[in-house]
């Protein structure tokens, strides 16, 4: 494979995980709640670090989108976004 075929396919796939990665962690921010009403005896200690999981797992996850949309536009910087995701 030429290596602008490696550019395009490692972009498209760090695109498609970050996608599907927003989508889960964003159903994940609704999941305390749903705990919280289903199981009244979790202490709020353990809701908000499920809700922290959550938040950080959307900031990782978009973090993946954007350098998968620079990779594809060849930035220098996109390749050190991967490495900090």
């Amino acid at each position: 494979m030429k290596t602008s075929n490696w550019i395009k396919l490692i972009g498209i796939s760090c695109i498609i995980f970050g996608s599907l990665g927003i989508i889960s962690s964003a159903s994940s921010l609704f999941m305390p709640q749903w705990i919280k009403d289903s199981w009244p005896e979790i202490s709020p200690e353990r809701l908000k670090w499920l809700e922290f999981l959550a938040y950080f797992g959307f900031f990782v996850n978009t973090v993946y989108l954007m350098a998968g949309l620079f990779f594809l536009r060849k930035k220098l910087f996109s390749l050190k976004l991967m490495y900090v995701a």
